[in-house]
C-alpha cells in the first residue's frame, strides 16, 4: 500500500479548493444547489435507521477533498446509497476521512457484511486519507477471513485495468458495484438520476465487466 504525507495532502486541500479558503463566498454560491441533495440525503439516511431493524449492516468509507464531497452532497450519493440498503432492510453507517486501517478491520468484522468505498481511486484502488489501497493489499487483508455476503460497492473512478478491489472479499461476485470508466460530475448525475433512475443499482457489476475484457 502506497502511505501518504497526511500533513502535504491537507495542505493541497487548504490551497487547492476555494471552499477552504473562502468558505462565506463558497457557501453562498454552493448552498442554493446542493440543498436539494443535502435535504435527500438527510431523508434517506433517517429513513434508513427507521426502517430497518439492524440486523444486517453496511458500512460507507468515505475519504474525498472538499470539491468532490460537495459534488457528492449536491447529487445526494449518501442518501442514495441509503436508499440502496433500506429496501434490503440493512442498516448503513458512515465513516468520514476513512483511513486505510479501517478498511482492514472493517473486512475482520462480521458484524458488516456490506461495504462501500466512496472518494478518489480507480477500479483496483481506492484513496483513503492515510494511502492508496490496492486489490492486493485487500488480497492481504483478507486471507484467513471468511467471505462477506453482501455487497461491496465502489464509488470511485473505474477503469479497464485490473481485478476489482473487493474482488477477494465478497462471495457472490455479481455484488461488486461500481464504475469501469473515469467518471465526472456529468457521468455520475446521469448514472444516479438518469432516465432509467436506478440509483446505486445504475452501477455496473464491474467483476463482470473484469471478466469480458479478458475474453
Amino acid at each position: 500500500m502506497r502511505k501518504y504525507d497526511e500533513a502535504k495532502v491537507r495542505n493541497f486541500l487548504l490551497k487547492e479548493n476555494f471552499i477552504w479558503n473562502n468558505p462565506v463566498v463558497a457557501w453562498a454560491m454552493l448552498a442554493p444547489v446542493s440543498m436539494p441533495g443535502f435535504l435527500y440525503n438527510a431523508y434517506q439516511i433517517g429513513k434508513n435507521r427507521y426502517q430497518t431493524s439492524g440486523k444486517d449492516k453496511a458500512r460507507v468509507l468515505v475519504f474525498d477533498e472538499p470539491l468532490t464531497e460537495w459534488q457528492n452532497l449536491m447529487l445526494g450519493v449518501k442518501g442514495a446509497i441509503a436508499r440502496f440498503f433500506t429496501e434490503r432492510d440493512i442498516r448503513v453507517d458512515y465513516k468520514h476521512n476513512a483511513r486505510s486501517e479501517e478498511l482492514k478491520g472493517l473486512l475482520a468484522n462480521e458484524d458488516y457484511q456490506n461495504i462501500v468505498v466512496m472518494g478518489h481511486g480507480g477500479k483496483n484502488q481506492w484513496c483513503a486519507r492515510d494511502g492508496t489501497v490496492h486489490t492486493e493489499d485487500v488480497d492481504e487483508w483478507m486471507s484467513g477471513l471468511p467471505k462477506k455476503k453482501g455487497y461491496f460497492i465502489q464509488f470511485t473512478c473505474g477503469g479497464e485495468e485490473g481485478r476489482p478491489l473487493g474482488h477477494s472479499v465478497v462471495e457472490d461476485k455479481s455484488k461488486i458495484l461500481g464504475y469501469t470508466k473515469p467518471v465526472h460530475l456529468g457521468d455520475r448525475f446521469d448514472s444516479l438520476w438518469g432516465e432509467s433512475l436506478k440509483g446505486i443499482e445504475g452501477l455496473v457489476n464491474i467483476n463482470k465487466e473484469a471478466l469480458a475484457n479478458q475474453k
